[in-house]
C-alpha cells in the first residue's frame, strides 16, 4: 500500500484521492478505508471495506475513526491522526487487540494511514489500511490499543521525481 501511494505522488507532496485506482487496491480493499477530516478535527470513515466493518461490528461508512480504538487510546489516536492531515505525515502503527477466545495471546496488527488531497488540493482525506490476516484474528468487535506509532513528516525532499524542470536555452 505504501509503495502504491508513493507512486501516486508524481512530484506532489501528497497524491490526489482521485488518483486511487480500486482495481489496483484490490488486495487491500477489504481492510482499507477512506477517512475524512471535518469540522473541529472530527475524523470519519467515508467508506470502509468488509473486513474493517467486521472489526467494527457495524458498517464502517460514517463511523468515527475513534470507534476502532479503545477508550483510553482515543486521545492519542486523535493527536497522531491529526498530524497525517496537518503535517502532512505518514502514520504507521502497531495495534494490539484481544485475540479471539481460541487464541492464547493478544493480536498485533500493523496499520498505515496515508494523506490524500481532495479535488481542491486540500489534504482532507487519508487512506487507512490494516494487515488483514492479523486483524481478522482479533476478537470482534475489536477495539485496538496503540502499541507503537511512528509519524514520518512529508517534505518536498521526499517527493519522488524532479522538483525542477530544466528549460533548454534558458540563462544559467
Amino acid at each position: 500500500m505504501i509503495a502504491y501511494w508513493q507512486g501516486l505522488r508524481r512530484g506532489h507532496l501528497v497524491p490526489a484521492r482521485a488518483d486511487l485506482d480500486p482495481s489496483i487496491l484490490g488486495p487491500w480493499l477489504h481492510m482499507a478505508g477512506l477517512v475524512d477530516i471535518g469540522a473541529a478535527g472530527r475524523m470519519r470513515f467515508r467508506v470502509g471495506g468488509q473486513g474493517l466493518s467486521a472489526l467494527l461490528g457495524v458498517e464502517a461508512r460514517g463511523m468515527p475513526l475513534r470507534s476502532l480504538f479503545a477508550l483510553g487510546t482515543r486521545a492519542r489516536l486523535h493527536d497522531l491522526a491529526l498530524r497525517v492531515f496537518t503535517g502532512p505525515s505518514m502514520l504507521s502503527m502497531t495495534l494490539i487487540a484481544p485475540a479471539q477466545a481460541t487464541a492464547a495471546k493478544p493480536v498485533q496488527v500493523p496499520l498505515v494511514m496515508l494523506p490524500l488531497r481532495d479535488q481542491h488540493g486540500a489534504i482532507t482525506r487519508a487512506i487507512l489500511c490494516m494487515e488483514g490476516r492479523a486483524a481478522m484474528a482479533a476478537e470482534r468487535p475489536a477495539r485496538f490499543h496503540i502499541r507503537q506509532a511512528r509519524l514520518t513528516t512529508l517534505s518536498a525532499m521526499t517527493v519522488e521525481g524532479p522538483l525542477l524542470r530544466l528549460i533548454p536555452g534558458g540563462r544559467g
